[in-house]
């Protein structure tokens, strides 16, 4: 019974990554090229992104550009 448990536990969280995943995906899909590019995002980049979770990504941006007035 506590196997079952465990079981229904992990396919619960695997679910909900899922699902996450793509209430995230289908977030950034919805922005426009111009919106992506403000944050520093190309739109190919969108699975890879929500996949990984931004770990280990360079920024899409020049930093020196990123705070003009500083």
């Amino acid at each position: 019974m506590e196997r079952l448990f465990e079981d229904l536990s992990e396919s619960y969280a695997e679910w909900r990554t899922w699902r996450q995943e793509r209430e995230a995906r289908a977030s950034l899909g919805r922005m426009s090229n111009y919106a992506l590019k403000d944050i520093g995002i190309d739109r190919s980049e969108i699975v890879g992104i929500v996949r990984h979770k931004g770990q280990g990504r360079k920024q899409g941006f020049n930093s020196k550009h990123a705070n003009p007035g500083g």
